[in-house]
């Protein structure tokens, strides 16, 4: 009887090994028969799901952001639940966009060579650009909600709240890719968010 082959789980797991590869290699060095080794498969395999290299770089990419995003959401999700205060929602899902275990240290070492992929490769900058503008929307909605419930002040720019949020996020995961950060990390990251969520909200529990 033939063995039926879940594709979809097929093409994780040759991402998988791809991601793991770049992390290990870096992406220039990241060859087809590296990535065949690390997942077990053929290097006509990975031709099979993956009609160039570009295709496999793009998928993989989309996928490193989507699950980051997933993780995120699920943070919110459960903060709300449990009537959490929007500052600490917002703390805690922004850690997982910080390498603070080793899941994240080679999820951030992958996704930056990637991003820096995209200055020459149109279809990666889109992905890139489309991704922190998600987050950038979340954390905007974030600052209007806090509005409403008291936490943030009325005449606060969210827009700009948003931008300072994540471009003090980002240095910081850049920090902590790279090496310890001056500092713990929740001690630059919370202040930052505590000047846009300085209020007591009306309806956390």
């Amino acid at each position: 009887m033939p063995r039926i082959v879940d594709h979809e789980q097929r093409r994780r797991q040759i991402v998988r090994a791809h991601q793991a590869e770049v992390a290990e290699n870096g992406f220039g060095a990241t060859t087809y028969t590296r990535i065949a080794s690390a997942a077990g498969v053929s290097v006509g395999t990975i031709q099979h799901y993956f009609a160039d290299r570009s295709e496999l770089v793009r998928y993989s990419f989309e996928a490193l952001l989507d699950e980051r995003e997933a993780r995120v959401a699920a943070v919110v999700e459960a903060g709300t639940g449990a009537r959490q205060t929007i500052r600490a929602m917002i703390v805690t899902a922004l850690h997982e966009l910080l390498p603070l275990d080793d899941a994240r240290r080679q999820e951030h070492s992958v996704g930056q060579q990637l991003r820096t992929e995209a200055w020459r490769e149109p279809q990666l900058h889109r992905l890139a650009v489309e991704n922190d503008e998600r987050l950038r929307a979340r954390i905007r909605q974030a600052v209007v909600n806090g509005k409403e419930c008291g936490e943030v002040r009325p005449g606060t720019d969210e827009d700009v709240a948003a931008t300072r949020i994540l471009a003090t996020t980002y240095g910081l995961a850049d920090q902590l890719g790279l090496g310890p950060a001056g500092g713990r990390y929740e001690e630059v990251l919370e202040p930052v968010v505590r000047t846009v969520f300085s209020g007591r909200c009306n309806q956390a529990g």
